[in-house]
């Protein structure tokens, strides 16, 4: 009956749809910020690749490395073809695919890496094409398989086979059977690795903290970022996530402050509200125990109708949003309403003073 007739009161109807409101109008700002954080970091992912060339094993120091993924050992396969043309008779003679067009490592030297599928013969390479040159290349691809590459590793040259050509993202590659590559390992005096680094803020802090692996002159620590003018490459659009992602953070600090003093002059008010059942209640005869308690019922009960009907409001609504706009926000923010349900604990833990004041009454005679 107590807390019926307290969600009886017009003033308690509007405190529930301030704070509903409000709460759920952040909790769909705050999934924007996690999807908006989420295809920063894809595209950074998807454009940068980290390289580690060091003559001391550095693989147990990446692979426990939370701050990158994909790590990947390397060995580095150079040109020997007397021509720029990666293939003799390239069947694009205008835009053939060239060690120029294809490496970043070093002057006509590419990175190869073990063929874990097993699908390739000692004599036979895949060749990993750079998104866009695979794209550009698409329609001619298959006239690349059982050409000739002719490379060079450790002064020596080998000729391998072309089995296939793939979409290697944003850094081309080679691929080759795991025995050759094994093979050549035993031959192996440095470590190369790569990986890609998840975020951008780590990118500066790796390269320091990796610097210190640097012992001899010829050890290499860098990363690399290639952009194209594909939607998961863009450098446009990831500056401008970025622009998007800093202005709804503004709005979500000024929220959270609207959020805060909404809370204080509405449990005040609440306080206000029922001072006159406290006092009624005193009257009757309750002992300030039973008095606390009730009040206690109150504030918690509408704290927690605030949160359930702002859960069911913020699940329609995103998942009308996400169906219109075709996104990808959090349907259930469960990390958003735990930080909710604890900032609101917090808060009716820090005003107890306030509230006491108010309980701090005496029994009246009629």
């Amino acid at each position: 009956m107590i807390v019926r007739s307290f969600f009886r009161r017009a003033t308690t109807k509007i405190y529930v749809l301030l704070l509903v409101t409000i709460i759920t109008v952040v909790c769909i700002l705050n999934s924007s910020n996690i999807s908006l954080n989420n295809q920063i970091d894809k595209i950074y992912r998807y454009t940068n690749l980290f390289i580690v060339s060091t003559k001391e094993d550095a693989y147990n120091k990446l692979k426990n490395d939370s701050r990158i993924n994909n790590t990947r050992r390397a060995i580095a396969l150079s040109s020997a073809s007397l021509t720029d043309a990666m293939v003799e008779d390239d069947y694009n003679r205008n835009h053939p695919i060239s060690w120029t067009l294809l490496t970043y490592y070093a002057i006509n030297t590419m990175l190869a890496y073990r063929d874990e599928s097993n699908n390739l013969k000692n004599n036979e390479i895949a060749i990993g094409l750079d998104a866009l040159t695979y794209s550009n290349s698409s329609n001619i691809l298959d006239k690349y398989t059982g050409k000739e590459v002719h490379v060079a590793y450790k002064e020596k040259e080998y000729t391998f086979v072309i089995k296939e050509l793939y979409d290697a993202g944003m850094f081309s590659e080679f691929k080759i059977a795991a025995p050759t590559y094994d093979e050549f390992l035993k031959e192996e005096e440095r470590f190369i690795y790569t990986a890609n680094i998840n975020r951008e803020k780590y990118q500066d802090p790796i390269l320091k903290e990796y610097d210190q692996l640097r012992k001899y002159d010829e050890d290499k620590i860098g990363a690399g970022n290639f952009n194209d003018e594909r939607e998961e490459a863009s450098y446009e659009i990831f500056e401008q996530y970025k622009i998007e992602l800093k202005n709804l953070n503004i709005a979500t600090y000024v929220l959270y402050i609207i959020f805060l003093l909404m809370f204080i002059i509405i449990s005040k008010n609440i306080l206000e509200d029922i001072a006159t059942d406290i006092k009624l209640e005193s009257i009757l005869g309750y002992n300030k125990t039973n008095i606390r308690i009730n009040v206690l019922k109150r504030i918690i009960s509408m704290y927690a109708t605030n949160i359930l009907i702002s859960i069911v409001v913020s699940i329609i609504s995103i998942v009308i949003l996400n169906k219109i706009n075709n996104s990808d926000l959090i349907v259930f923010n469960y990390n958003y309403y735990i930080k909710v349900t604890l900032f609101l604990v917090i808060l009716n833990i820090a005003l107890l003073p306030l509230a006491n004041n108010k309980l701090d009454v005496k029994k009246r005679r009629i």
